[in-house]
């Protein structure tokens, strides 16, 4: 009987052939993904902030997930939503106040000239506290031009801000989608970042994501704590002791309040010389003097919440957020304290699983 001859599989190894396929799709990885970069550069920052506010809100969203029973979608959503209530929404606030102020600019030059005499009499004051001798001439040059400094200072200040708000609403809708999308989609991203490190043991993968999770949270929450604490500060005094609306003062000074070294004490001390000059000297001084403690614990608190759980070096990361700032702005705010933090709590865990590889190598 006989039987058909079991065909012997050949496999034709063409170095030459194969050399030109990694070529040719190493390449075309290549450009594409330079070709993406170009386009994403520029939405980059917002990227990475909507990055960094999904990984600290992964636990509310696990939550929300398993107690109240929520879809992933809808309990991405809820998040997003209360990031649109807390940070979106008190944005365009300050803008359309900004937009109705600089409206009726007239009328507070106007105003500004009749504090004149107030702010001359500032200077007055302080001048002979300190033992300077200056004629009333000088004093009322040095007013008006204080005048003239100050309401020039706050126009240009209010144009920037206003013409920056397109600018600022893309970069928060970027930074919302960022979170939806993360949140969504988390189990899966993390999965495809971690397929590249499948020589790495499971122990170093879950360190770095705990550390990843630690930082992002720490960063994210001292933040927000820190405006808000702020905040609370300068609206309390502000309640307190004037007669300004306390919502305005509320949702300006926790703006501003996300802003290192300019932070919330601009705000106070502004009401402090505005009721100085209409001739409430005690009240201007209390309300200089509470703006100077908050304006010198904002950072430091800022730097000293980042680095609270694991002992990092606060004064590195009061350095990080403002580099950070300087370099991204607003969205540097999240990513400098990051990675400075990242860097500091991941070289000991990367160091001890090279050393660990290198014993099992040897």
């Amino acid at each position: 009987m006989n039987y058909p001859k079991a065909q012997k599989s050949i496999s034709y190894r063409n170095p030459f052939i194969f050399s030109k396929r990694f070529l040719a799709i190493a390449g075309t990885l290549l450009v594409l993904s330079i070709l993406s970069f170009q386009v994403l550069k520029i939405f980059l920052a917002s990227l990475v902030t909507g990055a960094i506010f999904a990984i600290a809100l992964v636990p509310f969203h696990r939550k929300l997930c398993s107690r109240f029973h929520f879809k992933r979608s809808l309990a991405a959503i809820t998040l997003c939503l209360a990031f649109i209530c807390v940070v979106v929404i008190p944005f365009l606030y300050v803008g359309a106040k900004a937009v109705s102020t600089l409206q009726k600019q007239p009328a507070y030059l106007t105003d500004w000239k009749f504090q004149e005499s107030q702010i001359q009499k500032f200077f007055t004051h302080a001048s002979q506290f300190l033992g300077w001798e200056l004629e009333s001439n000088s004093l009322k040059k040095i007013a008006i031009t204080t005048s003239q400094s100050i309401t020039n200072f706050v126009t240009e200040a209010g144009s920037t801000f206003i013409a920056s708000l397109p600018n600022t609403l893309l970069q928060l809708i970027i930074i919302t989608t960022t979170m939806y999308m993360l949140l969504v989609n988390y189990r899966r991203v993390m999965h495809f970042c971690s397929t590249p490190f499948g020589e790495i043991s499971k122990t170093c993968l879950g360190d770095v994501s705990h550390i990843i999770h630690d930082v992002c949270a720490d960063v994210v929450f001292a933040t927000l704590f820190t405006g808000l604490i702020q905040t609370l500060l300068v609206t309390l005094s502000v309640a307190a002791f004037t007669s300004l609306d306390p919502i305005f003062i509320f949702v300006l000074t926790f703006v501003l309040s996300m802003i290192p070294i300019v932070g919330a004490a601009p705000v106070l001390g502004a009401v402090g010389i505005y009721e100085y000059t209409s001739g409430r000297t005690e009240i201007g001084l209390l309300l200089g003097a509470i703006s100077i403690v908050v304006g010198v614990s904002d950072n430091i608190l800022r730097a000293w919440m980042i680095s609270k759980s694991r002992k990092d070096n606060v004064a590195l990361n009061f350095l990080a957020v403002i580099g950070g700032m300087y370099i991204w702005g607003l969205p540097g705010l999240f990513m400098g304290p990051l990675f400075v933090s990242l860097s500091l709590r991941l070289t000991p865990v990367l160091i001890r699983e090279f050393r660990n590889s290198r014993n099992q190598f040897q």
